[in-house]
């Protein structure tokens, strides 16, 4: 029937409440108001797109009514099967799983046809059934009269070609006076299991679905099978029983261990001999890798799919890592084996393989290489798993003190040379969990870091158009046997480097940085006493800014120590030093300290340094001092400014109220330091008033 009629119709004048919505098709026919809601439902041939909106755990409440009939078709035109097992109020709901599995196939199939403008579909229970789907997308559909009028109201052309009629929507008092079910079990395997001869692809697979997957369907057209996002399960085994009838299987995408894919491909029968075997057209993988030996299960999977005709078939793979923190000598052995899989299977050694990313990569496996020549294969994934590394390490071991490091190899060297960590936004050195080295151990050198791409390795905005790649990534030391290593990495990152962390007492690793440029060097709690009078004192005058942090030890005096620790510090010569203390509880009060050090420094100078002394409150214990000390040379020249007065600012002001009041800064001739650290630029007062004067005109 035509819009106007439809418009006119008594069904629609008794719509209220959602009791009717309105779906286009192309029939005419209306349905009933006769009767109960839900079995006016039953009657109402609509009732497809009812179930296609709807969340699926409320419509299987109306199962016993609706009867067992409309779950016993099916179809050869059906083409793609989703299995959507989402999570119901925090948990897995088994009825959503057990609706979608018996929804008649045909009914599938017509649902698509009449929804063929439905783009998009919302998740999750929703308050009414129109609010399951994007409306947007759907009122043309629904509602086209509305439609309409809203396209004329907006100048456009409506299409009003279709044709309307009504059905009842199921509301929130019809789902609570449907009969509840408890503890839905899943029907029984069919003795003659169902044929879907026109199945193509399978979307929503995932292992722990266990048995539920294995009901002996015959998919001999099966292409794909794509997994879920839920992670992985302990049912693998089971999918064999999904999987064995396809002749056609291109893309098994469901996320398995070696060993598990190893059993669920061994239900796929073998081949005659001199034919193609099940699996001949298998084109793409998942594959689950841990760090642990994959070696034996890896070569079972070889094994299991050659057997089967996958012989150099396969044209592209994902490697998806499980537990997998730190990239390596141990990964190195697992990608080895897989290299010896992706010979046997694979249409080419050079096949497209994406990895998920791992957040270490641990630079010392450079010098644990075995000798000989590396896979191309290895060294392709090792420089790919380099550029999604959010972290680099050089971790020291014990080995590395009785070994000699100046030996690599010619594939470690290559590998160094071709690595590059576009993501990475820390370099750490550290020692091997375990291994204490002992006082005064010398610090190695490996040669083969040598041989890493200088300037190129990591991030710079200098070797980047419009510094791309972010800011350089920081250092951090916490190794004391690492600053050889240190040296040679720093001049990898090029200049400056713009953040270094060492704990207390490195000594060593600031001598490394001796002449190079970097912006804060941070040094973490401890004993801070002496640390520019050794191989480290002037080694940083190219240092922006040194942060300590520094606590006084129980049986010394703050006062002393404190004192003696500042002197140690200027000889470092960089150009800020801030240097935090906390006192010992009990000893002497921050305030105490403070006053001290200010009788200390009365001029407030020293070695050419400007120092200042204040105080941070914390919420345990004394607090802290803050004492800060600026080279005087470092500072910003002030030859230009004009000192003001109380008096000059009132004129200014009176004389130029276009001058913005915060860059009028009251100068003390002396009080240069002040300037300095409220980051406002010197300004000189001539030129402000020539300024103000040309805006004013």
């Amino acid at each position: 029937m035509t819009d106007s009629e439809a418009a006119s119709s008594p069904a629609e004048e008794d719509a209220s409440d959602g009791s009717f919505f309105r779906l286009t098709r192309t029939s005419g026919r209306q349905a009933t108001d006769e009767g109960p809601a839900v079995l006016r439902l039953l009657e109402n041939d609509c009732l497809p797109f009812v179930f296609a909106c709807d969340h699926p755990l409320r419509l299987f409440k109306l199962w016993p009514s609706i009867g067992t009939s409309l779950f016993d078709q099916a179809t050869s035109h059906y083409t793609e099967l989703v299995i959507d097992c989402e999570e119901h109020d925090g948990r897995e709901d088994g009825g959503m799983r057990r609706f979608w599995e018996r929804i008649p196939l045909e009914a599938a199939s017509r649902w698509g046809k009449e929804l063929s403008h439905a783009h998009g579909r919302e998740k999750g229970r929703a308050g009414g059934s129109l609010q399951c789907i994007a409306f947007e997308r759907t009122a043309p559909t629904i509602y086209p009269h509305e439609h309409q009028a809203h396209c004329v109201a907006m100048g456009g052309n409506p299409d009003g070609t279709i044709a309307m009629r009504l059905f009842p929507a199921l509301n929130d008092r019809v789902y609570s006076q449907a009969p509840q079910r408890t503890q839905p079990t899943l029907p029984p395997v069919p003795a003659t299991p169902p044929t879907l001869p026109s199945l193509t692809k399978i979307i929503g697979v995932w292992t722990a679905q266990g048995q539920a997957i294995a009901r002996g369907w015959h998919t001999p057209a099966l292409e794909e099978v794509t997994g879920g996002t839920d992670g992985p399960g302990t049912g693998a085994p089971h999918m064999g029983g999904i999987l064995c009838s396809s002749r056609c299987l291109k893309r098994l995408m469901v996320p398995m261990r070696p060993g598990d894919l190893a059993s669920a491909c061994t239900a796929f029968p073998l081949p005659p001999v001199g034919q193609r075997g099940p699996l001949a057209r298998l084109q793409c993988l998942i594959l689950e890798l841990s760090d642990a030996d994959e070696n034996d299960q890896l070569n079972e999977l070889t094994a299991v799919l050659v057997a089967r005709g996958c012989r150099r078939t396969i044209k592209s793979l994902h490697i998806q890592f499980v537990d997998v923190n730190v990239v390596d000598s141990s990964l190195v052995h697992t990608l080895q084996a897989l290299s010896s899989f992706v010979s046997a299977v694979a249409t080419s050694p050079d096949i497209p393989v994406t990895y998920s990313p791992i957040r270490v990569f641990n630079l010392a496996l450079l010098h644990d290489l075995p000798p000989g020549p590396l896979p191309p294969f290895v060294a392709r994934a090792l420089v790919t798993l380099a550029k999604g590394a959010f972290r680099v390490q050089w971790q020291s071991e014990a080995a590395h003190l009785s070994h000699p490091m100046d030996m690599s190899t010619r594939s470690a060297k290559d590998l160094a040379a071709s690595l590059t960590f576009d993501t990475a936004i820390q370099v750490e050195l550290i020692d091997t969990p375990g291994f204490t080295p002992p006082p005064n151990a010398p610090s190695p050198r490996p040669s083969v870091l040598d041989h890493l791409q200088e300037g190129r390795a990591f991030p710079s905005r200098s070797c980047c158009p419009s510094g791309q790649s972010g800011p350089e990534p920081d250092l951090f030391v916490y190794s004391h046997i690492a600053s050889e290593v240190l040296g040679v990495l720093a001049d990898k990152m090029g200049q400056p480097l713009q953040e270094l962390t060492v704990p207390a007492g490195s000594e060593r690793a600031l001598a490394a940085l001796r002449g190079r440029e970097v912006r804060r060097v941070r040094v973490m709690w401890g004993r801070s006493v002496g640390l520019g009078d050794g191989a480290a004192a002037g080694a940083l005058q190219t240092t922006h800014s040194i942060d300590i942090e520094l606590r006084v030890p129980r049986d010394a005096n703050a006062i002393e120590y404190v004192h003696s620790s500042i002197l140690s510090l200027l000889k470092l010569r960089a150009a800020e030093l801030s240097l935090r203390v906390q006192p010992t509880i009990g000893t002497f009060t921050h305030y105490f300290v403070r006053d001290m050090m200010q009788h200390r420094f009365p001029d407030g100078e020293m070695d050419g340094y400007r120092i200042s002394c204040t105080t941070e409150e914390a919420l345990r214990g004394n607090g802290q001092i803050v004492i800060t000390a600026a080279r005087i040379d470092s500072l910003p020249d002030m030859s230009g400014v004009v000192p003001l007065t109380d008096e000059s600012l009132t004129e200014l002001r009176s004389d130029f109220p276009s001058i913005p009041p915060e860059a009028l800064v009251q100068l003390h001739p002396a009080d240069h330091r002040a300037l300095h650290e409220s980051g406002r630029r010197p300004v000189d007062v001539n030129e402000l008033i020539h300024r103000a004067g040309m805006d004013s005109s």
